[in-house]
């Protein structure tokens, strides 16, 4: 099983970061003992949801699409519905004025 998952930074509530793993419990515990290079300043971070998948093809399509425009807004859809987020109106709107509230979803690869 390979696991598409979405972490949101408990510091910066708009700070996402996108990844593919077998394990998402332990590459939670990665990220937040600051292992990986993209996410070690916003430690530390929370999963916010995760997708599973049979094979390691339609995983990475799956965080391919998470990282592309469209999937940027379907990962702020599903925050802003969330009870865990809330999303400002400026992001919720699309607006680039307000710097620091724009979603920001970071990469992760795999190998």
């Amino acid at each position: 099983m390979f696991f598409v998952y979405v972490i949101v930074s408990k510091i910066k509530r708009l700070r996402f970061y996108v990844g593919m793993t077998e394990r998402p419990e332990v590459r939670l515990k990665e990220h937040n003992s600051s292992k990986t290079k993209s996410t070690k300043r916003y430690v530390p971070w929370e999963l916010f949801f995760t997708e599973k998948y049979q094979s390691r093809k339609e995983a990475r399509a799956r965080e391919l699409y998470y990282k592309s425009g469209s999937g940027k807004e379907k990962i702020k859809q599903k925050w802003s519905h969330s009870s865990a987020g809330y999303l400002p109106a400026v992001a919720r709107a699309g607006a680039s004025a307000g710097r620091e509230h724009q979603l920001k979803v970071c990469s992760l690869y795999m190998l």
